[in-house]
C-alpha cells in the first residue's frame, strides 16, 4: 500500500498576514515560508492557509495587503513546488475570502499564481451562506464559473458534520 502526502493546514498565518505591525507582519512572511521548506522536506505538496482578516480596513485593503504578503512567499520560495491553498472562509469578524469572488480577487492580485489554489470548506462556505444543503450542485457551478483554477480539496469540519447528521436523523 502506497501513503499520499498531500496536505498539511497551517492556521496560524491568519492571525497576522497582513498585520499593520512590520515585526507580525514579518513574523507571518517568515513563518510561512519556514512551514513550505518544511512541506518540501516531507514531500506535502499542499499547504491550507487561511487568508487573514483587513482588521477593520476594508476588504479591498485586506486583500490587497493579504495578496502582498503571499508574494513575498512565493518569490521567496520559487524553486519549491508546494501549492499554497488559501482555505475559503465564513465572515467571522473582519475575514478575507469569505466569498468566491473575494478568493477570485485574491488570486488574481497575484504575479505568479500557479502555486495557488483553493480549498473549499463546505462548513465555511455554508456558514457564510451559500446553501450547500439545498443547491451543492450549484453552489459548486458558481465556485467553478469563477474561473479559479486549482481547487485541491474540500474540507468539512465538525460543526458541518454535526449540520448533516441533523438532517439525517431529522428525516427519519
Amino acid at each position: 500500500m502506497r501513503c499520499r502526502k498531500c496536505c498539511i493546514k497551517s492556521t496560524q498565518i491568519r492571525k497576522h498576514i497582513n498585520n499593520i505591525s512590520e515585526d507580525k507582519w514579518q513574523f507571518s512572511i517568515s513563518f510561512l515560508k519556514q512551514e513550505i521548506s518544511r512541506c518540501k522536506q516531507m514531500g506535502v505538496k499542499y499547504i491550507v492557509v487561511h487568508p487573514g482578516a483587513h482588521m477593520k480596513q476594508g476588504s479591498e485593503i485586506g486583500l490587497s495587503l493579504i495578496a502582498k504578503s503571499l508574494q513575498e512567499v512565493l518569490d521567496n520560495t520559487q524553486f519549491d513546488d508546494t501549492c499554497i491553498c488559501l482555505e475559503t472562509m465564513s465572515g467571522k469578524g473582519t475575514e478575507c475570502g469569505i466569498t468566491f469572488e473575494e478568493v477570485k480577487t485574491l488570486i488574481s492580485l497575484l504575479n505568479n499564481n500557479s502555486r495557488v489554489g483553493v480549498c473549499l470548506d463546505t462548513c465555511h462556505i455554508h456558514d457564510g451562506g451559500y446553501d450547500i444543503i439545498n443547491s451543492y450542485e450549484d453552489v459548486i457551478k458558481e465556485f467553478e464559473t469563477i474561473g479559479v483554477s486549482g481547487t485541491h480539496g474540500k474540507t468539512s469540519t465538525s460543526s458541518m458534520i454535526n449540520l448533516i447528521l441533523e438532517m439525517i436523523f431529522s428525516s427519519v
